[in-house]
């Protein structure tokens, strides 16, 4: 493996790490303020500390004639994905008020099995046997993490966490149709700012904001904002110019397993055998939905 490679995977290992103690201070951030609350705050900062970024790749593209400039199709499609990141961020919130963070992270980690199956549909063409693979291991993963002993009472919390990862599954798609033709940092920047207004207004209808409870979660806050968010991103910008897109994708779906192990560290969560086995099951669903079939193809030949 070659150096800049290797320093690129591990970029997105710590990104991933980061990610995944990111669910802990949700959880801990929920318990003092309201959901929007703290999705206003989170996004805010996360914006603040992309906006450098944003701007100095900004300044560059604009040097470059040779890069299309659609500030239409940026703005709009920022504010678009805004839309969608805070009401699944908002409902991975509400899902932790009922279940817990490492479980939690399993379910919303369900948007990577998701993805494909909806952009074949959407594209009306029949998706690869392995996405359906996935999709069956991911059912049965589920299964084996949300219902209870006799499997018939699915515990309301993680049914949150699945429409997450639905409404997650969406954005990751917006994301994937915009991005390639925009500046993906000034996107991500315009998407954080979006999602942030529209957590306010949320905000100012359904929690009662109060400076002291805002107080008492501003460790979190703070963890989740300028870390989780503006810190985890920018290492994944310059980690995914490093390494194999492929390699990539599969390093940061690690960000469940590192959010699980956290909580069991931190705050002592542990889960039963068969929850665990779900775990696995549900990990063992992400990595079959993201092999390229195009590669196997390949090889086979």
């Amino acid at each position: 493996m070659k150096r800049k490679n290797l320093i690129g995977n591990l970029l997105l290992l710590i990104s991933a790490a980061v990610w995944g103690g990111g669910y802990l201070a949700n959880a801990a951030a929920i318990k003092h303020i309201g959901v929007f609350t703290y999705e206003t705050l989170r996004m805010a900062m996360g914006g603040l500390m992309l906006l450098p970024l944003a701007l100095y790749s900004t300044s560059k593209e604009k040097k470059n004639p040779n890069i299309p400039k659609d500030k239409g199709r940026l703005i709009l499609g920022g504010i678009c994905c805004g839309v969608a990141l805070v009401f699944a961020s908002a409902l991975q919130g509400f899902g932790l008020l009922y279940t817990t963070p490492g479980k939690g992270s399993f379910i919303a980690s369900l948007y990577i099995v998701i993805v494909p199956l909806m952009t074949a549909f959407i594209k009306r063409k029949f998706p690869d046997l392995l996405v359906w693979a996935g999709v069956i291991v991911a059912v049965i993963g589920f299964g084996f993490l949300s219902l209870g002993s006799g499997f018939e009472k699915i515990n309301p919390g993680d049914l949150i966490m699945l429409a997450c990862a639905a409404v997650y599954s969406c954005q990751i798609y917006l994301l994937g149709v915009i991005s390639p033709k925009v500046n993906t940092v000034a996107l991500a920047c315009i998407e954080f700012f979006a999602a942030s207004g529209t957590a306010l207004v949320l905000a100012l209808i359904f929690d009662k904001i109060s400076l002291v409870t805002i107080g008492q979660a501003l460790l979190p806050l703070l963890y989740a904002g300028i870390i989780s968010g503006g810190i985890g991103f920018t290492l994944q910008a310059v980690a995914l110019k490093m390494t194999d897109p492929s390699i990539g994708s599969l390093i940061m779906s690690l960000e469940s397993v590192f959010a699980l192990l956290f909580a069991w560290i931190i705050t002592n969560e542990t889960l039963l055998a068969r929850e665990y086995i779900g775990c696995l099951l549900v990990f063992m669903a992400v990595i079959l939905s993201q092999i390229p079939t195009e590669k196997l193809k390949l090889k086979k030949k």
